[in-house]
């Protein structure tokens, strides 16, 4: 009797949690609404990007990839040629077409800065001007180091070529100095970056993201039936918090 009694307070302490799906859950979970937005996300991308693939673009593309093709066969070793062609290729950017310039505009991070944490945000017309100056000197010193290391690759890469490729040593010294050549032309995009610094204020751009982003996001809140004045408030907090923890 006192088996059955124990056994039976047993089973009175299991808890079994019956679960159904609704239809209404697809706009009423936060889950879901996560997926629809990122799919119209996904959605808008395509749409802005996809048509901007102009007829010159395709057709830098397919030169590069022939090139590339050709060049994997004629040599054991990545050529001039084919870092030139994958170079080509790799500048036919989306984010160089006008609409992806002032969406990389909006959504651009906060600066580097040393000292004043103010100098990630803003930028004035004076201090560019400056550091313009300031990084001409060694743009314009490793634009010629850069040709100097190419002039070597030439050289190096068109004695491999007299033997056919068959001399290892004469690879080795061609990749070697190829190699080179790619490290100086990192340099050079270094300084370029630096030369062609530009004011800038991130104030406005990160509000203006702020709001746009409080306003997509709380759609799905406002539609599972919460205050939408409590969740932008809260993502404001969030927002500036993630902005300041990233400078």
């Amino acid at each position: 009797m006192a088996e059955e009694n124990q056994s039976q307070n047993h089973d009175d302490q299991i808890v079994i949690d019956h679960t159904s799906s609704k239809l209404s859950d697809l706009w009423k979970l936060e889950d879901y609404w996560a997926i629809w937005l990122g799919f119209l996300i996904l959605i808008v991308g395509l749409i802005l990007f996809l048509p901007k693939g102009s007829e010159e673009v395709n057709n830098k593309i397919i030169e590069s990839n022939i090139i590339l093709q050709t060049e994997s066969k004629r040599a054991p070793f990545k050529t001039i040629a084919w870092y030139k062609a994958l170079d080509t290729k790799a500048n036919q950017k989306a984010t160089k077409t006008e609409v992806g310039r002032e969406i990389k505009k909006l959504t651009g991070k906060p600066k580097l800065w040393s000292g004043n944490p103010l100098d990630a945000f803003y930028l004035g017309e004076e201090e560019a001007n400056f550091k313009r100056e300031v990084a001409e000197e060694k743009y314009l010193k490793a634009k010629d180091e850069e040709a100097g290391l190419l002039e070597l690759a030439i050289i190096a890469e068109e004695e491999a070529a007299a033997k056919n490729f068959n001399s290892e040593e004469l690879n080795l010294k061609a990749v070697t100095a190829i190699e080179n050549w790619r490290i100086g032309i990192k340099n050079t995009s270094l300084e370029k970056k630096k030369v062609g610094v530009e004011p800038f204020n991130q104030f406005p751009y990160l509000i203006l993201l702020m709001i746009i982003l409080a306003i997509f996001f709380g759609i799905g809140w406002k539609a599972m039936g919460n205050p939408i004045l409590k969740f932008v408030l809260g993502f404001i907090f969030v927002f500036t918090i993630a902005v300041l923890a990233y400078t």
